[in-house]
């Protein structure tokens, strides 16, 4: 029997049915490969821990309702004056994780499935103070990163395993905790005082130098070298082969060139370029990166350098015009560096040197607002959920102020992105999702 008091519970009711019908996805998911679901204690990679583009889309979804609709539920029922106290202590949790991967806790921990108490880790690390040492792993233990065997006794566990220093992860997790965490810290300040400097950043207020300025300095020569690693982290989180998974590359047949601007060493579209060996590939970037992606393609792909398959072409791209004539212009992780006004200067030279029906393809986060009244750049997720998915999609907002804190720039919404292209004669043509990032398709007009 329905009653009326079931009716309106039914924003909590729904919820929970979406968690248990999205578990058994999960389930279902792992059993198709002969598997149980790994539990948090243990440190052995699960059959979908490789790379992201390659989880299926079943899994990917159910994932995210699971995680949308968990929190959701959390921050419903919770009392508010306490739920609001644990997201203003949240600093917390970041704070210790600097602390182990700085420490390298996780690598001590390696092979040692029955603990190490604090004052073993202590002695073994760099951070010698066993009782505070202890406080940071039993907050941590809290949060589900490493396992308490027993009191003041860890062990690593599912989470806490990929703390290892050797992944690149760890060196993206050690940037967002460490210079991300000081750049947070100013961010109120830097945008309500008046500025120090022209078009001052958090990291800037923080620091006193623009973020590549001070890891210039001798004394951050490790972070800089920190932050190189990292962003290589950062492309194992988004996925790196959605470039060639996502788009229809079918579709464009015979002979065909793609100019990769600002593609470091080019490690995205030698992949495209494998799989399509009728394409050639020009890659733009600074002289000095160039030298490195030389050493890459010779390495890597040493037949795509003897056949002429790959050029290296320096390029200032806020001064220098593109490689005229290419066939697909594609720009990832660019624009999102930029304020408006060097992106429309970025956009022009690229645009400059496009033929009429090139295409460019922007590789970037297409990030969309929790109003159901907006149209959104993906699927809305299903009610009661926020339609831009909520917290399963806050890495994408959390980016946006990422960039805002370093660099006075941002992620884009489709329409701004749609609204900068415009002004420099290039119409959109379709948006391909491509897992927490996105390819929007221009074309010359």
């Amino acid at each position: 029997m329905i009653t009326n008091i079931t009716v309106q519970n039914s924003h909590l009711t729904s919820l929970t049915s979406l968690i248990a019908s999205s578990v058994q996805e999960v389930i279902a998911a792992h059993a198709s490969v002969g598997v149980t679901v790994p539990s948090l204690d243990s440190v052995e990679p699960g059959p979908f821990d490789g790379p992201v583009e390659e989880v299926p889309e079943r899994l990917v979804r159910a994932i995210r309702l699971v995680e949308a609709a968990c929190a959701q539920l959390v921050s419903t029922v919770s009392i508010p004056k306490l739920h609001l106290v644990n997201k203003a202590n949240a600093h917390a949790e970041p704070s210790c994780l600097l602390v182990v991967t700085d420490a390298k806790i996780p690598d001590l921990l390696v092979g040692r499935p029955e603990g190490v108490h604090v004052d073993q880790l202590a002695a073994e690390s760099s951070f010698k103070d066993a009782d505070k040492l202890g406080r940071v792993m039993r907050l941590l233990a809290a949060r589900h990163v490493f396992r308490e065997v027993k009191p003041n006794v860890y062990a690593n566990n599912r989470l806490s395993a990929k703390l290892i220093s050797k992944d690149p992860l760890c060196d993206f997790i050690g940037l967002q905790t460490d210079e991300g965490m000081l750049a947070t810290a100013y961010l109120n300040e830097t945008y309500t005082t008046p500025p120090r400097v022209h078009d001052e950043t958090p990291i800037q207020r923080a620091t006193g130098y623009k973020l590549f300025d001070w890891y210039n300095l001798p004394e951050n020569k490790e972070k800089g070298e920190r932050f190189n690693r990292a962003m290589v982290g950062l492309g194992d989180i988004y996925g790196r082969g959605y470039l060639t998974k996502a788009y229809p590359w079918t579709e464009l047949s015979g002979e065909r060139t793609i100019c990769d601007i600002g593609g470091g060493n080019g490690h995205v579209t030698m992949d495209l370029s494998k799989k399509n060996p009728n394409f050639k590939v020009v890659l733009q970037d600074q002289p000095e990166v160039l030298v490195q992606a030389k050493e890459y393609w010779s390495t890597q792909y040493p037949q795509a350098v003897q056949e002429g398959k790959v050029r290296f072409v320096p390029i200032n791209f806020l001064r220098d015009n593109a490689v005229e004539g290419c066939d697909v212009y594609y720009v990832k992780s660019i624009l999102h560096d930029w304020p408006d006004a060097e992106c429309l200067t970025i956009l022009q030279n690229i645009r400059k040197a496009m033929k009429p029906g090139a295409r460019l393809i922007i590789h970037e986060i297409a990030i969309s607002s929790a109003g159901r009244l907006e149209q959104l750049a993906e699927e809305p997720a299903p009610e009661p959920l926020l339609p831009n998915w909520g917290v399963s999609a806050a890495r994408t907002f959390e980016a946006d102020i990422r960039m805002m804190k370093m660099f006075n720039a941002k992620e884009r919404t489709l329409e701004e992105y749609t609204s900068l292209c415009e002004k420099r004669g290039l119409q959109f043509r379709k948006l391909y999702p491509a897992g927490e990032m996105d390819l929007l398709e221009f074309i010359a007009v």
